[in-house]
């Protein structure tokens, strides 16, 4: 037996994985626990555009790094949830390598805070526009008192 198999207590398909898609059609999503990781997105992605649409910096700040810690932690969510599987799940999906925390709960929340990122690089844009239009708006004027 190789190390591979061998890390495994036989609850694991062992067929090798090829690409992500492969990955993602592998997985059993009727399970409560994995509909309730997609509910969480789902209601993450919402709760991102109500904030970024009512320009709520401080709870986008909140929002920011809460994600980062969630993500921060996966290393020990993955580590928690390989040992205690059995408890919510019918498969050994966490491995070592932490492939499945990281494409199922880090990569849509790294994806979150890009796009928040995204925003406020634009709303940090937008403003400064604003700032040189005013400042020359206000030479303008200043020139033509001083002509008068």
């Amino acid at each position: 037996m190789s190390d591979s198999e061998s890390q495994y207590d036989g609850d694991v398909d062992q067929n090798p994985v090829n690409g992500i898609l492969s990955f993602l059609l592998a997985i059993d999503w009727s399970e409560p626990w994995l509909c309730a990781i997609v509910l969480f997105h789902v209601l993450n992605c919402v709760l991102l555009t109500v904030l970024m649409f009512f320009e709520r910096q401080n709870l986008q700040i909140v929002l920011f790094l809460l994600y980062l810690s969630i993500v921060y932690c996966a290393e020990y969510i993955n580590e928690w949830a390989s040992q205690n599987y059995r408890r919510f799940a019918s498969q050994q999906y966490f491995d070592d390598k932490g492939m499945f925390i990281s494409l199922i709960l880090s990569t849509p929340l790294l994806i979150n805070c890009f796009v928040l990122v995204i925003c406020w690089v634009w709303t940090s844009m937008q403003t400064m526009i604003k700032l040189k239009r005013r400042k020359l708006i206000a030479e303008r004027k200043a020139q033509e008192q001083k002509d008068e």
